[in-house]
């Protein structure tokens, strides 16, 4: 799950309460909670990726944009790398 997806969840409700909320107002989640919200919520998988998300056909436009024709995906490895 990306930062602001889990972020606007938050803030919007959709999120389960959180286990801890530290005296600064920051809230902490247990794993086995998370994944008890994951296993009852009404999130949709990709089929692509496996990402849960609200929206598959969103998801899968911004997360799986089609590459441009003669620009194959680089991976770390093949990336130039400083030598200063």
């Amino acid at each position: 799950m990306s930062d602001p997806a889990a972020i606007r969840w938050v803030r919007t409700g959709r999120a389960p309460e959180p286990d801890f909320v530290l005296g600064d107002a920051h809230k902490l989640w247990l794993e086995s909670t998370i994944r008890r919200w994951l296993d009852s919520c009404d999130l949709a998988s990709c089929p692509d990726c496996g990402a849960r998300c609200v929206s598959v056909n969103r998801h899968r436009a911004g997360a799986h944009k089609a590459r441009r024709p003669g620009r194959p995906e680089q991976d770390s490895s093949s990336r130039p790398t400083s030598t200063s």
